[in-house]
């Protein structure tokens, strides 16, 4: 494992919490000194959203050099695990009962008191435990009884929590739905259940984290041999094809049940961390060619000018667009981090030097106490400027004053609950004698371990793709039209989109689009009283009359990126071709509506009555391998899926990244 502390990685992770914390202080620097360039320079520094991808790229090249060697997944887990919840327990409980409303009508001094005294509480049981417990068994317990938390959270949240959700209210009673909250919270199962709220808006980054550390031993590292063995060119194709399958899955888990907060396609970041923490793990040739490269400070220069224009391109050219687009722009965005990641690996570069700043790498040590905590202690500060406002009548220095207070409670906190809580983990780490640590041989796969992964994950992909439609429906996938291969949306400001169904079964019912309104659906929602409205109208091929005609406001498919269009359905419906219209009417100058062209992207749905299926279960079977498995995207997501299978048959290097 490696030991050196790289200082600089600890000032980029620095500098990426402090943008985030100033992104939600809301830090108005026009309002102090108007002048442009102070302004631009101040709204690149707050960039929220590009810096939690930072953070992604900083954990996959982590993992992947310092977990070189994963022959005991379980023991690799506990470690994360121990990493992890324990401080976001902490934050968690302290943002929750002020959510549920049961601190907060308290002063701030109290809410702080009070977290600080729940992290010294963690601090003390954790201490206590280790005194008595000489045969590590607290640990194990709270692993195992967490894991299985977590687990039954998540089917409690994707089973059972939509039966008893009315128009995005859950129908529990209050205490339930209290419980509910909190452990969805505390265990990061929030996004498998679209009405559970986060405490925090950045909680929505924490469980694509830990889906990455599950994966890793199991499918990251057999890719990553596989890669460092067959040279550059199969690695960059390799490279190429995990990233379409992830721009598939994301678009694929908008809109299914409640998977769209885990933004899929953003993890490019672990991907590009992963690959090349791999490389200078292992410092083979490849990092002898690229190290006197990135030790240059032209080279520095540079990427440190690009690293700041996709900081500002986060604002200026990213915040708006489609979901494609800001894929595309968050791996750029990683590729620029990555490259600016191997500067920082070389000592004394003038990148290396600039992050190695004492208070960035500071604020990199407490970065994830920070990063938890922050929205709690934006709200203190705030309430410690009010006291002062009888006596600051200046707008500019009481907008100072504020943003001092946050950063002083924020930082200050965060320490906190870093001595407290998150540097438990460190000093385990640290004070653990290696001459009493017992020597763990590798355990080895079993044929049938991987049969049944390659089992678990085709079925895993098949559900995805079916969407979330009720296991008795029948379904098939038709196109949009398109002027050309490369035309991935289409602007309904601008045309009237007809698009094609041939029915394949009886009784049609709901015809399922990919939408995104951007730019103004806010704006549209708060202000213009008559928006734009969408039209539907379904044809029968041939006639003029439509069978169905709706409209919605357009802004409403906001949030449903797969948009249902359910109409009464049609009982003789096989073997015809319905054609459905899409028109924006009254549309604003701003109104931007763009459908989603890609193949496969519309899906019909056809009702059975169940008596049908329990006769003839084979029919919906055939249905729904038919459908994955002609869907484009889902043949290249299975070729891989297979393509990682084979090499963990082979068991290449036994879960091992070094020869």
């Amino acid at each position: 494992m490696q030991k050196l502390r790289l200082k600089g990685l600890d000032g980029l992770r620095g500098l990426a919490a402090l943008s985030v914390v100033i992104s939600h202080a809301g830090f108005t620097v026009a309002k102090i000194w108007p002048f442009p360039p102070l302004v631009f320079l101040a709204r690149t520094l707050a960039v929220g959203p590009n810096s939690v991808q930072i953070f992604f790229v900083l954990s996959g090249f982590l993992i992947a050099s310092l977990y070189s060697k994963v022959n005991l997944p379980w023991d690799y887990l506990k470690k994360r695990y121990a990493r992890i919840f324990p401080v976001l327990a902490v934050a968690s409980i302290v943002l929750g009962l002020n959510y549920l409303s049961v601190t907060d009508k308290w002063p701030w001094h109290k809410d702080l008191f009070f977290t600080l005294a729940l992290g010294s509480v963690v601090a003390a049981l954790w201490k206590l435990s280790k005194l008595l417990d000489r045969w590590g068994i607290v640990p194990k317990v709270l692993f195992y009884g967490f894991l299985g938390l977590q687990l039954a959270m998540v089917t409690v949240n994707l089973l059972f929590v939509p039966k008893f959700t009315l128009m995005h209210q859950i129908m529990l009673p209050a205490s339930l739905n209290s419980t509910l909250l909190m452990l969805s919270n505390i265990t990061l199962t929030t996004p498998f259940a679209r009405d559970i709220i986060r405490f925090a808006s950045i909680y929505w980054s924490l469980a694509p984290e830990i889906i990455f550390y599950l994966l890793y031993p199991f499918y990251l590292i057999p890719i990553l041999n596989f890669c460092r063995k067959n040279g550059y060119l199969v690695s960059v194709l390799v490279f190429l094809l995990i990233l379409k399958v992830l721009f598939d899955l994301d678009d694929v888990l908008r809109g299914f049940l409640g998977f769209f907060t885990f933004n899929i396609a953003r993890a490019n970041g672990f991907l590009v961390g992963a690959t090349i923490g791999s490389i200078y793990q292992n410092r083979g040739k490849l990092w002898q060619k690229i190290e006197p490269l990135f030790a240059k400070p032209l080279v520095n220069w540079l990427l440190l000018l690009a690293f700041f224009l996709v900081q500002a391109g986060d604002w200026a050219v990213r915040d708006g667009q489609s979901i494609w687009f800001m894929n595309c722009y968050y791996l750029f965005s990683s590729l620029v981090i990555g490259l600016l990641v191997l500067t920082l690996l070389i000592p004394n570069t003038i990148s290396e030097r600039i992050f190695r700043s004492k208070w960035l790498v500071f604020l990199g040590m407490i970065s994830y106490s920070l990063y938890l905590i922050h929205s709690r202690t934006i709200s203190w500060a705030h309430e410690v400027t009010k006291i002062f406002a009888p006596y600051v009548k200046h707008e500019a220095l009481y907008i100072i004053l504020d943003f001092a207070f946050v950063l002083i409670l924020s930082i200050g906190v965060s320490f906190a609950l870093y001595f407290f809580v998150e540097r438990l983990y460190f000093d385990c780490k640290k004070s653990q004698p290696k001459a009493l640590v017992p020597k763990k041989l590798p355990v080895p796969i079993k044929p049938w371990q991987n049969t049944l992964k390659l089992a678990l994950a085709i079925g895993l992909v098949i559900w995805l793709y079916t969407g979330s439609t009720s296991p008795t429906l029948f379904l098939s996938h038709h196109s949009v039209p398109r002027n050309n291969l490369l035309q991935l949306t289409v602007n309904l400001k601008d045309q009237k989109v007809s698009i094609p169904i041939n029915s394949q079964y009886n009784n049609l019912g709901v015809i399922t689009i990919g939408f995104w309104y951007y730019q103004s659906a806010d704006l549209t929602t708060r202000l213009v009283k008559h928006p734009a409205q969408i039209y539907f109208r379904l044809f029968e091929e041939g006639k003029k009359k439509p069978l169905f005609v709706d409209h919605r406001s357009a802004y409403d498919i906001e949030g449903e990126p797969n948009f249902p269009i359910g109409f009464p359905s049609i009982t003789n419906s096989a073997g015809k071709t319905y054609r459905l219209e899409l028109e924006l009417k009254n549309g604003k100058p701003k109104d931007t509506l763009l459908l989603n062209t890609r193949p496969g992207r519309v899906m019909a749905s056809y009702l059975n009555e169940k008596v049908e299926i329990l006769a003839h279960p084979e029919r919906l079977i055939w249905n729904r391998l038919s459908y994955t498995f002609t869907h484009p995207d889902m043949i290249l997501t299975m070729i891989i899926l297979l393509g990682i299978s084979y090499l963990m048959l082979r068991n290449l290097g036994n879960l091992n990244l070094s020869d």
